[in-house]
């Protein structure tokens, strides 16, 4: 079985991180109204006026709000208004990750992002003040939300990719040409490429995608306007281990065509590009339960698994257990073993397919309530260690390792080789 290796992070953290507010115009506007980035935007947008006899009071949010609403020029307020919302994209923990790897390699643009307020502040400061850097934290936030739909392919070649104009011209002029062949559209294709600060390469793409009939509003008017969405590709690609992840709709073959004109004009090389399967994880350790002595020294009060899915011998037969809230927080396993005494299907060559883990803080002073972190993982290779912080997922990760679970090379963080390594033993994947 193919393992992930070191340098782009392996697909068993797949899904969404979870976002935990959508901001609106006027969230923008209330939250970031005694900011001087936003009111130096407003008036470059044509708000200067209407800006000047506002004061630093309790009502200037509502002003400031009411200000943008009673605009008459309504193209001038559906552009502040669209670009409110863009500034706000990156106001969410998956978005601020994005922007201090982005901004990593420019020391002043960093310290000013650890500066700001909030993750609202620094989003829509880095759109207003940095707007290229703002773009490429974008693109790598996007492809760490949708990690659950990539592919990882190794290309066998380990080569830092061009980055001048004539070979992404070369690129673009070969997706187009294959996009052309399958859908008639494509005739345009625009393609940026950059390197994020653990270096990796990202690559995005927009393709110019077949007309479309859209009904939308022009001012009061409801009218009919053709127009062309963006086909979005992404592909990552870490030049130390030879492989890629890549975002494309429609299949292998997308993948495939995506990966190879990639290395033919960016690395300069034909390639036999591999897919590299997300690896399967032994599930059987929790048989007896989650025993790591470590966490409880690390401050967790109580440690559960919590439920348990498990498929008989033959595959005709799957159970779902879950322990209750009448349980006192002990293991599913515990409760199996006392309702079938000797044989239960934990002995009895049943597969563990998937698993809830729960580990308990204790009680915060004056409350019994205890706060959880709920860890969830299959035997196909997924565990949802992408929605907590990167300590805690050290953390975890490293109790999967003692459990049995997880090797050291599938960690979500990549590794360095052992001193005298030699590069070509690096497995491949990412």
């Amino acid at each position: 079985m193919q393992q992930p290796s070191q340098g782009i992070r392996s697909l068993h953290q797949v899904g969404e991180r979870s976002v935990t507010k959508m901001w609106t115009y006027v969230d923008v506007l209330t939250q970031l109204a005694s900011e001087d980035v936003l009111h130096g935007w407003l008036a470059e947008q044509g708000l200067a006026a209407e800006l000047q006899h506002l004061e630093c009071e309790d009502a200037i949010a509502s002003a400031v709000v009411r200000a943008v609403q009673a605009l008459e020029n309504a193209q001038t307020r559906e552009r502040i208004i669209a670009g409110l919302q863009r500034g706000a994209q990156l106001a969410h923990p998956l978005g601020r990750d994005a922007m201090f790897e982005a901004a990593a390699i420019h020391g002043d643009v960093f310290l000013a992002l650890v500066a700001c307020k909030s993750d609202l502040h620094r989003s829509f400061w880095l759109y207003v003040c940095h707007r290229a850097i703002f773009d490429q934290a974008c693109a790598a936030e996007y492809l760490d939300a949708n990690v659950a739909r990539a592919q990882q392919h190794d290309l066998g070649c380990k080569v830092v990719p061009r980055r001048d104009a004539a070979a992404l011209q070369a690129l673009c002029a070969e997706v187009g040409a294959f996009y052309r062949q399958q859908f008639g559209c494509g005739d345009r294709c625009v393609a940026q490429l950059f390197e994020r600060s653990n270096n990796v390469f990202v690559l995005t793409l927009h393709v110019k995608d077949l007309p479309s009939l859209l009904l939308e509003f022009d001012g009061d008017a409801v009218r009919q306007r053709i127009g062309h969405p963006s086909i979005h590709i992404v592909l990552e690609y870490a030049p130390r281990t030879g492989a890629t992840r890549s975002l494309v709709r429609g299949g292998a073959k997308f993948h495939q065509m995506l990966v190879n004109a990639f290395a033919r004009h960016l690395l300069a090389c034909e390639v036999d590009a591999q897919r590299v399967l997300r690896p399967r994880f032994d599930l059987s350790p929790l048989r007896d339960g989650f025993r790591v002595p470590r966490a409880i020294e690390d401050g967790f009060a109580v440690v559960q698994v919590k439920s348990l899915s498990l498929i008989s011998p033959n595959g005709t037969l799957k159970l779902e257990c879950s322990a209750t809230a009448a349980s006192g927080r002990r293991c599913v396993t515990e409760l199996l073993k006392d309702i079938w005494c000797e044989d239960h299907p934990l002995t009895d060559g049943w597969r563990i397919t998937a698993a809830d883990i729960a580990l308990y803080y204790p009680p915060e002073p004056g409350r019994s309530r205890m706060r959880q972190v709920c860890l969830e993982i299959t035997d196909r290779g997924r565990v949802n260690l992408h929605k907590f912080e990167a300590s805690l997922q050290r953390q975890l990760e490293s109790y999967l390792i003692d459990m049995g679970i997880l090797r050291p090379e599938q960690t979500f963080e990549a590794l360095s080789l052992p001193t005298g390594m030699p590069e070509h033993t690096v497995e491949p994947g990412p």
